[in-house]
């Protein structure tokens, strides 16, 4: 069964969970824990909280498995479950600040050059100007830069036009190469 379940669709297996087989939400979680994992990382939150909002995602893809519509991607439907939940967790957090904050008040940042720097420390300073960018810019860029989602699922995800995303995802990279910069 391992192997058929390697070979299925994500919306094949979905519509089997949908159908009762909750054992092919195995499948699913096997693909798309990491990735998920990976996307709430990216948005600022510690790995712990990361992991147990990977969880709830998945619980919610059991609870509301009815609401899947089969010719759908599953990919989309899953990521939307993600963004609520998300945005349901920085509901809750008290002191939560989605304002990009101004460069003037970002303060000295101690550092090296860029090209004396090893990969792991721009990996760190990118990823720290990236928790600078407003909310909707950077999960934007985390969605299209580290998930690899097209413009057109992003469209489907988000509600937005391709060419609005366009613009959004460009305003952002922008924003986010001033940002990385202005921190060395």
């Amino acid at each position: 069964m391992l192997v058929a379940t390697q070979e299925m669709s994500d919306e094949a297996l979905m519509k089997a969970v949908q159908q009762g087989t909750l054992e092919d939400a195995e499948g699913l979680f096997d693909r798309y824990h990491r990735p998920i994992g990976s996307f709430f990382y990216r948005m600022g939150l510690s790995y712990e909280d990361s992991q147990d909002l990977t969880q709830t995602v998945f619980y919610r893809v059991l609870r509301y498995r009815d609401s899947y519509q089969p010719d759908k991607p599953f990919k989309t439907w899953l990521y939307q479950i993600a963004r609520n939940v998300l945005k349901t967790h920085l509901g809750t957090l008290k002191g939560f600040q989605d304002d990009f904050t101004p460069l003037e008040n970002i303060g000295e940042q101690a550092g090296r050059a860029i090209d004396a720097m090893d990969l792991k420390a721009q990996y760190e300073a990118l990823y720290e100007a990236l928790d600078r960018l407003p909310a909707d810019k950077r999960e934007l860029l985390v969605l299209s830069k580290f998930q690899g989602f097209k413009y057109e699922e992003l469209s489907q995800l988000t509600g937005m036009t391709v060419a609005n995303i366009k613009v959004t995802v460009h305003r952002g990279l922008e924003m986010l190469r001033k940002v990385y910069f202005s921190m060395h």
